[in-house]
């Protein structure tokens, strides 16, 4: 089992100074009758310690410089305030990276030095977690001065833990467990030798023993999964907040949502679950009253408060102090990706900047920013086909020098990649799956609309065949329908300029995510949509292990590294191997106007969920409402009078924008 560390010495100390000073807590709590615990939260911070974004080159309200700053300010409010993370910590940056696999984890590892200046109770583990392996993660568990929790992660050899479950903190005489929990949604080739157990039935057993063995007066969950399992595979929150006898809150995370929630638990009672976004760009606080009942301490429910504070939305100060211990770590960064690896012709975005404002280019059309992906992955895992993710929209690569940071902001996670054989057939079926991320167009829209249920990092650009994706055609609603071979929207499928057959044989290259997909709701689903739904037949088809060949070195961005490093000088390329059709925007009257008042920010595109997916297509011939009217006349100045004559959005637009002229 990986255990939480500490000096005897020390620790004989402490217990004793905890043992004087509890008691005359405990006469002083006992005294007023009540104690006001309060829980702070964080999970998915993926290496962001600045207030700083090291893809787009700019500061930015998150990280743990900012959370820094109101935590201070709700312990003045109460000093018994526990601060826990839920988990995705040591992943995410070039930071990590560098100190996580360049450096490899010391006493001086960033992240937990960090934690332990802001005085962190407890983390949980999270998926990526594993990123770097289990002696790396030892080593990073090893320097914090908290203990990192996970009870539901076993070894395949005998079922032993492998990390510390829970752990109990005296609060002026209240006992408070905290249980770590960890998400099944881990990639394969990260958990080898491991077995991640149900998080419900391993949080009956701890919670369990924390109420009746420990003695806990209230209980916290620090879970590193979301709500529904019907909706994430390795999601449990909701479900465990319904049927787990004996629970006070969870903080939970991997979903990078903004929730805040309450659900009614098994014995009558609500339990808040709190999710704060990611990277440190919000924070949970849930607080708790407990009063003293013949010698026991019981929570009062009436008074259960619980709330999320959304630096997005609420912008603050960073905490110098932060900001000054972190300085070292982030400096060492920034050298370290300033490296140059090679050199570009011309930028990557010249010609396939976005048309519209909110929409990304690279998911209408091909780029030279995931071509280069695929380029990658084609040439090292020896395929036929390769498929890849605009990660991050924002990403580029200029004209001139090409720096690690170019890569790392193209390529952000820590994937390998496999090589395997799939047929004619099964290609089919995972393109029709893969384009269900479009919605389909209808009369009158004038922009392409995203399924907002569908994560961008779930889209994928495909090189090495050309086909057009029809978007008057309906979608499959599901992987199932997919996996029916039924024909949706794909047309003209070709490799090489040949009609592709269901008998053809191919090597795909395909991260290790995308490969991990053998079960409907597993990480997208893309094995399973082509009728590859067991563990023992996806890995039958493997013919390429990253891993296996380069070790460490095998991760996707590592890749791209090297192979720009052999090309020295690359130029930006697109294939123009793929189409969306089925639609004629230029006929459309109004949308030269309304591309120009989005933007202008005049005008927005209708966005929706935790990416800010554009879900919803602007339809010129629809009627404008009353709210968007009455947005266009406060930045324009036209009378709301006016703008109300026009009967279509399309009208408008136009009308706007000659106005505007005079």
């Amino acid at each position: 089992m990986f255990k939480f560390k500490r000096n005897q010495k020390s620790l004989v100390f402490t217990l004793v100074f905890l043992l004087v000073f509890s008691c005359a807590s405990f006469i002083f709590a006992a005294d007023s009758g009540e104690v006001h615990i309060t829980i702070l939260g964080t999970s998915d911070v993926h290496g962001h310690i600045m207030n700083y974004d090291y893809y787009g080159v700019r500061t930015y309200t998150q990280g743990f410089a900012t959370i820094s700053t109101m935590v201070k300010e709700v312990r003045k409010e109460n000093p018994n305030t526990l601060l826990i993370d839920a988990g995705d910590l040591i992943q995410g940056t070039p930071l990590t990276y560098y100190y996580g696999k360049m450096m490899k984890p010391d006493k001086d590892y960033p992240m937990t030095y960090i934690m332990g200046i802001m005085n962190y109770t407890a983390g949980a583990v999270g998926n990526h977690e594993f990123n770097y392996g289990l002696d790396t993660l030892q080593k990073v568990i090893d320097t914090a001065k908290f203990p990192i929790l996970s009870a539901n992660v076993v070894k395949v050899s005998d079922g032993s833990l492998v990390f510390t479950p829970y752990t109990v903190v005296d609060v002026e005489g209240v006992k408070v467990g905290i249980l770590g929990l960890t998400t099944q949604a881990c990639t394969a080739s990260d958990i080898r030798g491991l077995k991640i157990l149900d998080p419900v039935e391993t949080a009956e057993k701890y919670v369990r023993i924390l109420r009746e063995e420990e003695n806990c007066n209230l209980v916290i969950i620090a879970a590193h999964f979301g709500l529904d399992p019907d909706k994430r595979a390795g999601n449990y929150a909701r479900p465990i907040a319904q049927n787990v006898i004996g629970i006070d809150g969870i903080l939970t995370g991997h979903d990078h949502s903004t929730i805040d929630i309450e659900e009614m638990g098994p014995t009558g009672y609500v339990v808040p679950i709190i999710m704060p976004y990611k990277w440190g760009r919000a924070l949970a606080r849930m607080d708790f009253y407990l009063k003293n009942v013949d010698g026991k301490w019981v929570v009062e429910r009436d008074k259960t408060e619980h709330q999320l504070y959304n630096f997005k939305k609420n912008p603050i100060e960073p905490d110098e102090e932060i900001l000054m211990a972190g300085k070292k770590y982030h400096e060492a960064t920034l050298e370290y990706t300033s490296t140059i690896i090679g050199t570009a012709t011309a930028g990557f975005k010249e010609g396939y900047t976005d048309e519209i404002k909110g929409i990304s280019q690279g998911k209408l059309q091909d780029t030279p920013l995931v071509n280069l992906v695929n380029q990658t992955q084609l040439k090292y895992a020896k395929a036929d086909i390769s498929l890849a993710a605009e990660f991050a929209a924002s990403a580029n690569i200029k004209k001139g020098d090409i720096t690690i940071n170019d890569i790392s902001s193209i390529y952000i996670y820590e994937n390998y990649l496999f090589g395997i054989r799939i047929s004619g057939a099964e290609l089919k079926k995972l393109l029709e799956y893969e384009v269900r991320f479009y919605h389909s167009v209808k009369d009158g829209d004038a922009t392409v609309a995203f399924n907002d249920s569908i994560p961008g990092y779930n889209y994928d650009m495909f090189k090495g065949v050309s086909f057009d994706i029809d978007l008057s055609k309906p979608a499959p609603q599901n992987a199932d329908e997919s996996a029916s071979g039924k024909q949706f929207r794909i047309f003209n499928l070709k490799k090489d300029g040949k009609q592709v057959s269901d008998d053809d044989e191919f090597v795909l290259a395909i991260n290790d995510y995308r490969f991990q997909s053998w079960g409907e709701t597993m990480h997208g689903g893309f094995l399973y949509a082509m009728g590859i739904n067991s563990e023992e037949e996806a890995y039958k088809r493997v013919v390429f292990d990253s891993q296996e060949t380069y070790g460490d070195e095998g991760q996707v961005r590592s890749l791209m590294i090297e192979y720009v490093k052999e090309k020295g000088t690359i130029s930006p390329v697109v294939d123009d191997n793929w189409h969306l059709v089925g639609f004629d925007f230029s006929k459309l009257e109004g949308r030269e106007e309304m591309v120009q008042l989005i933007n202008e920010d005049v005008i927005s595109v209708p966005t929706k969920g935790r990416f800010g997916v554009n879900y919803q297509s602007i339809n010129l011939l629809e009627k404008p409402d009353k709210e968007e009217i009455a947005v266009i006349s406060e930045k324009t100045n036209i009378p709301i009078s006016v703008l109300e004559e026009y009967q279509t959005k399309g009208e408008l637009y136009k009308n706007v924008i000659k106005q505007a002229v005079k």
